[in-house]
């Protein structure tokens, strides 16, 4: 099992959130549950970002659209959230890579 600290916890609940916020635009019912599992990862290389996530890929085909896209609007939708949340600031970047990474 994974603990998260306060920031972690909240960019989980953030990208939960946008996904199933995202999914709901694009088809009439976010993915079942057990493909929503979301996983942080913590890359060992600095250039590689603080956190990721690979959540687009993951779901990409119950919803039917490319990860990369995927990832984009998702992006997109928690940048949308954090401009009008206590993180505001808090978090520098959030950032789209091939082939689907958050």
């Amino acid at each position: 099992m994974i603990y998260y600290g306060e920031t972690e916890k909240y960019v989980a609940s953030l990208l939960e959130k946008s996904v199933r916020v995202v999914s709901k635009r694009l088809r009439s019912a976010p993915p079942p549950p057990n493909e929503v599992k979301l996983e942080l990862e913590f890359p060992k290389e600095k250039s590689h970002g603080e956190i990721s996530a690979n959540i687009a890929m993951k779901i990409s085909k119950s919803i039917g659209e490319e990860p990369l896209r995927l990832a984009g609007l998702i992006k997109d939708e928690m940048e949308r959230r954090i401009r009008s949340s206590k993180m505001k600031g808090a978090i520098d970047r959030i950032e789209t890579r091939p082939p689907g990474f958050i």
